[in-house]
């Protein structure tokens, strides 16, 4: 894997050789239910029979910056899939951040959770629609005020309410990750369901952010 990628998804300013920044699926060392770890160093991550698995960062996670996830789904056109900011502190309902998950008729889309007086609550927002069994990139840049998603660098959507702040500027820190959840869909599937992970990364801004 590269060790650095300057302007990914083509926002400028965003570097992950800056303090701070990563890239690589070894970042995503938590493993649940079925993870293939593949010698060109992407993983594959695999729903069979209902049963959930993923991979997540461990630790203390990473603040603002620009989440970036190159993968494919297959088969593609049924839910289950997503690649998600996951709330450091593991608390639910929280400030979860899903990059993208997928509908059943193979609708890609972003949602923005938070926690309404110990409910989730949530917004939800499509992407284009592409062929989800083909690799492509999706990103999230969060930054203050703002989480704006893309798709292979083209922007995608925004959302400017319900922002969570992260640990430097008085809220929590996030973990990437990606997984299958079919448990709830089960009428839906048809056979195994896989995510392939060639590549993660995290950027964090260059210059402060205001």
């Amino acid at each position: 894997m590269a060790g650095s990628t300057n302007n990914i998804a083509g926002i400028e300013g965003f570097d992950a050789s800056l303090p701070g920044g990563w890239t690589g699926t070894q970042n995503l060392s938590n493993h649940w239910g079925n993870v293939h770890s593949n010698g060109d160093g992407s993983i594959t991550v695999t729903s069979s029979g209902g049963q959930d698995a993923g991979a997540l960062q461990q630790g203390g996670g990473s603040g603002y910056g620009l989440y970036s996830f190159t993968l494919s789904n297959t088969p593609g056109d049924v839910p289950g899939a997503y690649a998600l900011l996951w709330p450091a502190d593991n608390k639910w309902p929280g400030a979860e951040i899903d990059t993208v998950e997928i509908l059943a008729n193979g609708q890609e889309y972003s949602t923005v959770h938070w926690n309404n007086n110990g409910k989730d609550a949530y917004a939800a927002k499509d992407l284009p629609n592409v062929k989800t069994s083909d690799v492509h990139t999706y990103s999230t840049a969060w930054l203050p005020g703002s989480i704006t998603n893309y798709v292979d660098g083209v922007q995608a959507n925004q959302f400017t309410d319900h922002v969570p702040a992260d640990a430097a500027h008085g809220g929590t820190n996030s973990l990437a990750g990606v997984g299958e959840q079919t448990w709830w869909s089960m009428d839906l599937q048809h056979g195994d369901n896989s995510v392939h992970l060639q590549n993660v990364q995290y950027a964090p801004p260059d210059t402060p952010l205001v």
